[in-house]
């Protein structure tokens, strides 16, 4: 399965136990949602915590809909990777051409 990286930001400060629940699962109006992995990034004086997820099926929705059930509506989310594409030296609205290496991982992964 492809592996996708985000960065969450939500309102509110989540605590631990929070990210313990996420790490477990959470049950939404849109049924159980489970990603691979969830770590607090950073913590703002604003109110805001940044979450970095690791998923690798659903929509991207579904992280919203995870926040939202545990009390913290997300704000804004931005994809950092997608298996081994990163987003990194890459300017917001820009793309750069792939590797032949990177199309032949993405093709294997999606036959797998």
């Amino acid at each position: 399965a492809i592996i996708k990286t985000f960065n969450a930001r939500v309102d509110g400060i989540v605590i631990k136990e929070k990210v313990r629940q996420l790490r477990k699962g959470i049950e939404t109006k849109h049924g159980f949602i489970k990603p691979l992995e969830v770590r607090i990034i950073e913590l703002d004086k604003n109110g805001k915590t940044t979450l970095l997820y690791f998923k690798h099926s659903g929509a991207n929705k579904e992280i919203g809909y995870m926040t939202k059930a545990m009390g913290h509506p997300l704000k804004k989310l931005t994809r950092l990777s997608y298996e081994n594409l990163h987003i990194e030296g890459i300017k917001r609205g820009g793309y750069r051409r792939l590797t032949i290496h990177e199309i032949k991982t993405l093709y294997a992964k999606k036959n797998a």
